[in-house]
């Protein structure tokens, strides 16, 4: 859904208990695709993100390989005070900088340079002939980067229609007007960082008192939605319903990544027995990613997850297909059955994240079949992807260092 209508509608009221309420636009909306496609795209989109976040390692600790097909999820603003440049940025809990092309800054108007101080320093960038610089190389082949200068802009975004629409407004917000944007899509034109740093959009707007908490939340559709709104909440301090928490990690390997630490899964009630889930340190095991569309596990929990699906398929009468028909996917061959069990995710502090099974498999027309909607990584920690937290209201608290969920219907938030 775009989220470009109304902004000639007056400046929203402050912002009660809940922050303010921000739609998102999924890559694939307005497109027309199949489910089939929706699927086979975010199975695509999530093998190449999982290879850009691990080849980035603990050197880059921030995204990679950024293509505009490889995103998902977008937050559209403006930019500017009399003359607003309209901007669409993939949103990204993985990273920090609000960045988008110098070109874009240049049409826009009352930017000013953010001075060589303390901001300067605090956003982990270099003073250049009295200006604050940045470069940021994103994974392993430094034909993905972007440099530029950090300058001072207003942002102008549109609020959800839950909230009543309107517009708001952040003056001096610390924006990167990039000079170099080395992508292979020239269609990417910027990122909102939502990390751990202090140049993320929340924790600038939490700074300069623009609103009353660091926390932030988001709600995502149904991925054969994706027309439908998903929401970003800026200030949020709530939820509805009864809330299930577990402790924030601080990883020092991948210092902008949010880490959890998931001790255990379970299928249909009975709990796989997987022993490198155990804690490595106190850096947590897994990090929670808004920009990869399927989770990936380590190599002996995907194995065993794998393994119980089989058996639980195989009770059902149901035939694995072959690797080679599926494009490298595990799936089964057989319509939905809704009688499939539960998954559960255990996490620290006896955290519980159900996913029924439309939340683990995805089913294909073509055949019919189900395929697994989790993937095995080889190369780092596992990684909670955005089709395992859809329908479900993510919030965290970032005084509090505490990540909770509760199932949600995201067009009421």
């Amino acid at each position: 859904m775009a989220v470009a209508c109304c902004w000639a509608r007056p400046e929203a009221p402050p912002p009660d208990d809940d922050g303010y309420r921000f739609e998102l636009t999924h890559v694939d909306a307005g497109r027309g695709f199949s489910d089939d496609v929706l699927m086979q795209r975010a199975f695509e989109r999530s093998r190449r993100r999982e290879e850009a976040l691990l080849a980035a390692g603990p050197v880059v600790r921030s995204p990679a390989e950024l293509n505009r097909k490889d995103c998902e999820y977008f937050m559209k603003f403006k930019m500017g005070t009399t003359k607003q440049v309209p901007i669409s940025a993939l949103v990204d809990t993985g990273s920090n900088l609000i960045w988008t092309s110098n070109k874009k800054c240049q049409d826009s108007d009352t930017l000013t340079n953010l001075p060589c101080g303390a901001r300067c320093q605090h956003a982990n960038c270099v003073c250049q002939s009295n200006k604050c610089t940045y470069s940021v190389k994103y994974g392993s082949n430094a034909r993905w980067s972007t440099a530029g200068v950090l300058r001072r802009a207003k942002l102008t975004f549109q609020l959800a229609m839950a909230s009543g629409g309107g517009t708001k407004s952040f003056d001096d917000v610390a924006v990167g007007c990039s000079t170099i944007v080395d992508f292979p899509d020239s269609s990417v034109t910027g990122i909102v960082g939502l990390g751990r740093g202090a140049q993320s959009l929340h924790k600038q707007l939490k700074e300069k008192q623009l609103i009353k908490s660091g926390n932030f939340a988001y709600c995502l559709s149904a991925y054969t939605k994706p027309d439908r709104p998903s929401v970003l909440l800026l200030g949020a301090s709530k939820q509805g319903g009864v809330v299930t928490t577990t402790g924030l990690r601080k990883n020092p390997s991948y210092e902008s990544f949010y880490f959890v630490q998931l001790d255990s899964i379970s299928i249909g009630g009975t709990q796989l027995p997987i022993d490198d889930l155990k804690q490595q340190g106190d850096g947590g095991n897994m990090f929670v990613d808004s920009g990869a569309s399927f989770t990936f596990l380590v190599d002996k929990a995907y194995d065993e997850v794998v393994k119980k699906v089989d058996e639980i398929m195989a009770g059902k009468q149901r035939t694995r297909l072959g690797l080679d028909k599926t494009n490298g996917r595990i799936c089964y061959q057989g319509a939905p059955d809704e009688t499939m069990p539960d998954m559960v995710l255990h996490f620290a502090g006896g955290a519980d994240m159900v996913l029924p099974w439309r939340s683990y498999l995805w089913e294909s027309t073509t055949g019919p079949s189900l395929c697994l909607a989790f993937q095995k990584t080889t190369k780092g920690p596992s990684i909670l992807g955005n089709f395992q937290q859809q329908g479900m209201h993510m919030h965290f608290d970032m005084e509090k260092e505490e990540m909770s969920f509760v199932r949600a219907d995201c067009s009421k938030l």
